[in-house]
């Protein structure tokens, strides 16, 4: 935070984490190495000067002297920062389209591809996991217009898909 800081301790655990010492009371962060820190304050504490952080760390008890408002304490839990990956777009293909009797797919790297068939209103007309190479049997399909859905652990991909014969 954009203020003075008169004491910094990291937590036993992870040196990502951290606690300070303000102006304002008591900071924390769970993931200091990120490219934008995200500091909180302890919500127990009340704005007043903080002058120094001690640990007990048999029980991660922390104790924060204060200018005027005496002792305060609290239990700092280790908690590491979760990181949840994007998923991203899959890129692979679907061909032709317009297709006729067979689809075809360009996958190269998923495995537990997965492809479904909806119609326009939104039901499902065909699901199958494809393995490498495969091809999908839509012959037992009206012409018409469909949403082709490819969706992996990675990832998915959606596209419109015209069936003519």
């Amino acid at each position: 935070p954009d203020m003075p800081v008169r004491w910094a301790m990291y937590h036993p655990q992870s040196a990502r984490q951290v606690m300070l010492a303000t102006e304002l009371g008591v900071w924390t962060t769970n993931d200091a190495g990120a490219d934008e820190v995200i500091w909180t304050q302890d919500a127990g504490m009340p704005n007043v000067r903080v002058d120094m952080l001690q640990m007990r760390e048999s029980d991660n008890t922390v104790l924060a002297a204060t200018h005027g408002r005496g002792l305060m304490y609290c239990t700092w839990d280790y908690n590491p920062p979760v990181f949840i990956p994007e998923k991203r777009p899959l890129e692979i293909s679907i061909y032709p389209n317009p297709a006729s009797n067979y689809l075809r797919f360009n996958n190269t790297e998923e495995k537990n591809l997965k492809l479904e068939l909806l119609t326009l209103d939104g039901r499902l007309v065909l699901e199958k996991i494809l393995l490498e190479e495969e091809e999908a049997d839509i012959s037992h399909l009206s012409e018409g217009t469909y949403v082709a859905r490819l969706i992996s652990e990675h990832g998915s991909r959606s596209e419109k898909l015209i069936i003519q014969r």
